[in-house]
């Protein structure tokens, strides 16, 4: 019953340690492959010659989401493209517009 009940506690504290049984996941995993060897290694088995490009190595494009004026400048809110990604905010000199896409 002791058990029961400290599972219970640990579950409510750290439900993803508990469901995962200890395991934590890093996000570090190689990406999947694009490209396959015609050719074979020593035990038989294909290679893999090009993995597939990684999210976060190459510049993703951001969106207008909101602007607004303050001491004469403009503040530009852009909302990155991709799932919980953080903002990015970009400061324009008086006489210049916010343009609606930048990539960052």
């Amino acid at each position: 019953m002791r058990r029961f009940i400290l599972f219970f506690i640990l579950a409510l504290y750290f439900p993803q340690s508990v469901i995962a049984g200890g395991i934590t996941f890093v996000g570090t995993a190689t990406t999947h492959c694009e490209l396959w060897s015609d050719d074979k290694n020593d035990d038989g088995r294909r290679y893999c010659r090009r993995r597939a490009v990684t999210p976060s190595s190459k510049p993703s494009l951001c969106r207008l989401k909101d602007k607004s004026k303050k001491d004469g400048l403009w503040n530009c809110v852009y909302k990155r493209a991709g799932w919980k990604l953080m903002d990015k905010k970009m400061t324009m000199e008086p006489g210049f517009n916010c343009p609606g896409t930048v990539k960052c």
